[in-house]
């Protein structure tokens, strides 16, 4: 099982029969921390909430969380929030990933085995912001060969009615080419399967 800890990063728990009613985590189960993790930060409250700060400029004001960090343990690709996962294909042994990266809104792909390797990452014109992301891997008719990938947008404009779902139509303006991130996701597999 995969969690994204939209701070924190990536982990890999182990498979159970049944989830216990508290599951402990581990450091030893982090696999790819956000680029953030572990560095100076305020934890601000705001509307009954903690916003954070990573890297404040300005002195902590009472009431603040003060957390003095280092970027030793700091993730290299993903920022935060890490936010949506979408297992795009797994067999004993490895498993391809596609992870949002929403501080920066990218996706990054990573082949997921004895070690991760970060395959590589893309950006989505017109998306921003992203709390999720899916990817059917499997063609979908002629318009979709490759299938299709599903990303939220948190930059898009309040639809002006919420009627039938949310509001949102899809109209092809943000569709993405997939076949190479594929085909480079294929050959990774290959060669780890050497």
């Amino acid at each position: 099982m995969f969690v994204a800890f939209e701070t924190v990063g990536l982990y890999r728990l182990r498979r159970v029969s049944s989830l216990p009613a508290l599951v402990n985590v581990g450091k030893d189960q982090l696999i790819e921390p956000v680029k953030t993790f572990g560095v100076t930060y305020h934890a601000i409250l705001d509307d009954g909430e903690f916003e954070c700060q990573y890297a404040p400029e300005d002195p902590a004001q009472p009431g603040d969380v003060v957390a003095i960090g280092s970027d030793a343990n700091a993730g290299e690709f993903l920022e935060a929030d890490l936010e949506g996962l979408s297992i795009i294909s797994s067999v004993p042994g490895q498993t391809l990933m596609l992870a949002s990266s929403q501080g920066d809104s990218s996706f990054h792909f990573y082949l997921i085995g004895r070690n991760v390797r970060h395959l590589g990452s893309f950006l989505v014109d017109g998306v921003g912001d992203t709390d999720g992301v899916h990817y059917v891997p499997v063609p979908l008719g002629k318009q979709y060969p490759l299938g299709l990938l599903v990303v939220q947008n948190g930059e898009a404009p309040e639809p002006p009615d919420t009627d039938p779902v949310n509001g949102f139509e899809f109209d092809g303006v943000n569709a993405v080419s997939l076949h190479r991130l594929r085909r480079r996701a294929q050959n990774a597999r290959a060669v780890q399967g050497r």
